[in-house]
């Protein structure tokens, strides 16, 4: 099994989505966080501009051929990587432009987690918060540890974030056998 992950912030998380979803390489595991998408429905809830770039165009006549093959969100089918997808920049409603992708890997049955920063209400995109700054490492600390080497702590207090994820592991397995 590869022990390769791949774990991107901001503009990078795009990236890392993009590749997940357009790579045959069996990354063991990746992080996202605090990224635009680029789906449809983080472009309608948004501005003109970046997802146009990186998806080919609008998503109308020749664009929405272009989008349809480049756009993560809707080449979700390709990824077989355990992803988690993080938050960290208010408002709640800011976990919309990162619902498209989520949702569609979990309808695929899909090893995927959301994640929203505590207080995300007062966090940043750079959060300075010790706390949030804390519960943000451990996180993807305990993300990599977990889907690279299989590591659990022990901790009670963090028995139930290991159950959800060994739930997930069982779906990657269901996914490597169809």
């Amino acid at each position: 099994a590869t022990r390769v992950a791949l774990q991107g912030f901001s503009r990078t998380g795009w990236y890392v989505e993009y590749t997940l979803t357009h790579s045959k390489f069996p990354y063991a595991a990746a992080l996202a966080t605090d990224n635009i998408s680029g789906g449809y429905v983080e472009w309608a809830l948004s501005e003109p501009g970046l997802m146009e770039t990186e998806n080919g165009g609008a998503p109308f006549g020749e664009g929405l051929r272009q989008w349809l093959a480049r756009s993560p969100s809707f080449n979700v089918e390709s990824s077989h990587t355990p992803l988690r997808i993080v938050l960290q920049s208010g408002p709640i409603s800011f976990v919309l432009s990162l619902w498209e992708i989520f949702a569609r890997l979990r309808r695929l049955e899909k090893p995927v987690e959301l994640y929203v920063m505590p207080d995300v209400e007062h966090g940043s995109h750079l959060p300075q918060n010790p706390r949030q700054v804390a519960a943000l490492m451990q996180g993807a600390i305990d993300w990599f540890d977990f889907w690279l080497n299989g590591h659990e702590d022990p901790d009670p207090t963090r028995a139930e974030q290991y159950a959800r994820w060994r739930k997930l592991r069982e779906l990657q397995e269901k996914d490597a056998h169809k």
